[in-house]
């Protein structure tokens, strides 16, 4: 496949001259009826007759530009009337619908995935596996871990009501006795 510009080829997708189906020479110019004829008198193909306009290029899709041996006249009056620009044109187009069908795509299984992890089914057994059960002496180190922390916070309720109304030496021995018992 060529680039669209002489030797065939194209724009993928987007149809055109040079071996895309449209009625071109398939590369090769022979300077007649390309976009450089604008202004003159149409010009004659075989047989004196005069060369036709390209249907690709009325519709914005001759993928040949100025190598079309077609006539390239009678096209849309607009800033992109220039075939090599509405094909560059059409491709970007084309190029934005994919962007835009895959983006939502892509939001569509997002939140078909948002909806299964968070849906009525999230308490099923499919999600994560729970830990196995504790073992007895799991269950014993956690028991003494607790009574120990309430142990300490009573303690330290005692040490609060007594710093209020302790003298230096107090306190010093307050903390000591804290320190001792970690």
């Amino acid at each position: 496949q060529g680039n669209g510009w002489g030797g065939g080829g194209g724009w993928p997708g987007l149809g055109g001259c040079g071996g895309c189906g449209a009625p071109c020479s398939g590369g090769k110019d022979s300077g007649k009826g390309n976009g450089k004829s604008a202004g003159k008198a149409p010009a004659k193909g075989k047989g004196g007759k005069p060369t036709p306009v390209c249907k690709f290029f009325l519709e914005g899709r001759c993928a040949r530009g100025s190598a079309c041996t077609f006539l390239h006249e009678g096209g849309p009056d607009d800033e992109d009337s220039d075939p090599d620009m509405r094909e560059i044109h059409a491709a970007i187009a084309q190029q934005g619908k994919s962007d835009a069908a895959m983006m939502e795509r892509l939001q569509r299984e997002e939140e078909e995935r948002h909806a299964h992890s968070h849906g009525p089914d999230s308490n099923s057994d499919s999600g994560d596996a729970l830990p196995p059960p504790a073992s007895e002496a799991e269950i014993e180190e956690a028991r003494q871990i607790v009574q120990k922390a309430q142990r300490e916070a009573v303690e330290r309720d005692k040490m609060k009501v007594k710093a209020k109304t302790a003298n230096r030496d107090d306190l010093q021995a307050m903390i000591n006795a804290r320190i001792a018992m970690k």
